[in-house]
């Protein structure tokens, strides 16, 4: 069974992909395969969920929050 790989991941993909990462301690090369993806959109999930986190950085949580309305 092969899916087509996808060119972006959903707000709540990008949440879960960071989790794994960081928490579960996955290798971002598994998690671009389980969800059929450029290796480099899951860094980039990480790297966005990572700078959300940081204090002060109410501003970039809202604009992830828009981006992702804006996609849905």
């Amino acid at each position: 069974m092969s899916k087509d790989r996808k060119t972006s991941l959903t707000f709540e993909e990008k949440i879960t992909v960071a989790f794994m990462h960081y928490v579960r301690g996955l290798h971002q090369q598994d998690l671009a395969i389980l969800y059929c993806v450029n290796m480099a959109r899951v860094n980039d999930a990480c790297q966005d969920i990572k700078r959300a986190c940081e204090p002060g950085t109410t501003a970039d949580i809202e604009k992830m929050i828009r981006e992702a309305r804006d996609v849905s």
